[in-house]
C-alpha cells in the first residue's frame, strides 16, 4: 500500500495530487491545507474524476493522517507573481512556512520522502532537510525535470524539430543561474553544437518562460505538476 500526502492544495498542489491520483501511484492520498474546505473538495472532486477507474482513497486530512506516507509533497507557500523577476523575492515569507510544515512532519514515523516545490525550491529544499533533521537523501527538491522539460521544449521550437527527438538536461538551481548542459544536447541521433549567441539567445529564453506563463494565466502549474508526478 502506497500513501502520498500533499501539503498545500492550490492551484499548484490541486493539480500535483490529480497528476499522482490519475497516474495510480498511491492506494491513498491525502490532502492537507491550512484550508480545510478546500482540501476538502479538492479531494471529493479527484475521487469523481477518478470513480470508473481507481479504487484510491482520497480524502482532506490534518498533519496526523500523513502519519505513515511514502512520499510528501509540499507546495505550500506563497507563488510567484508577474511583478516578481526572480523566485529570490519569496525566499523571507516561505521561509517561515517552511519552517512551519517542517516542525510538523518531522515526528511523523516512517521514512518518507519529502519533495518539495515551494520557491525558491534549491533554498526551501535546504531548510526543509535542515529543520526536520532527516536524511538528506530523503529531502527532494523538484526542479531539475521541469527545467530540461522547457529546454526541450525551447529547442524544439527555436529549430523546428519535434520535441520528442530532442534530448537535452538542465542541472543545477532552479533559477537564473541554471545550467542547460548544451555540450549533451542531441537532436535525433545527431549531437548538436551551438554558437555563443545560441546559447545566449536560450538562456535568455529559459530565464523569461515561466514569468512569461505567469504574466498571462497567473501561475505554472501543469508542467510543475506533470514534472513531479
Amino acid at each position: 500500500m502506497v500513501k502520498v500526502t500533499v501539503i498545500g492544495v492550490g492551484k499548484l498542489g490541486s493539480c500535483v495530487a490529480y497528476e499522482v491520483a490519475r497516474r495510480g501511484l498511491p492506494d491513498e492520498l491525502v490532502l492537507v491545507d491550512i484550508y480545510r474546505e478546500l482540501a476538502e473538495g479538492n479531494a471529493a472532486d479527484i475521487a469523481q474524476a477518478l470513480a470508473f477507474k481507481s479504487n484510491l482513497e482520497v480524502y482532506a486530512g490534518d498533519y496526523t493522517d500523513a502519519d505513515g506516507s511514502d512520499v510528501i509533497v509540499v507546495t505550500a507557500g506563497k507563488p510567484r507573481t508577474p511583478e516578481m523577476k526572480s523566485r529570490m523575492e519569496l525566499l523571507n515569507v516561505n521561509a517561515k512556512i517552511i519552517r512551519s510544515v517542517a516542525s510538523e512532519i518531522k515526528g511523523l514515523s516512517g521514512d518518507f520522502v519529502v519533495v518539495t516545490l515551494t520557491n525558491p525550491v534549491d533554498l526551501m529544499n535546504y531548510l526543509m532537510w535542515r529543520y526536520t533533521g532527516i536524511e538528506r537523501f530523503r529531502v527532494i527538491g523538484s526542479a531539475g525535470q521541469l527545467d530540461s522539460s522547457r529546454f526541450r521544449r525551447t529547442l524544439s521550437r527555436l529549430y523546428g524539430v519535434p520535441v520528442l527527438d530532442v534530448d537535452a538536461y538542465v542541472i543545477g538551481e532552479h533559477g537564473e543561474n541554471q545550467v542547460p548542459v548544451f555540450s549533451r544536447v542531441r537532436i535525433g541521433s545527431e549531437r548538436r553544437s551551438f554558437t555563443s549567441e545560441e546559447v545566449a539567445r536560450i538562456r535568455d529564453e529559459l530565464r523569461e518562460t515561466a514569468l512569461r506563463v505567469i504574466s498571462k494565466k497567473g501561475a505554472t502549474i501543469y508542467a510543475p505538476a506533470s514534472n513531479t508526478a
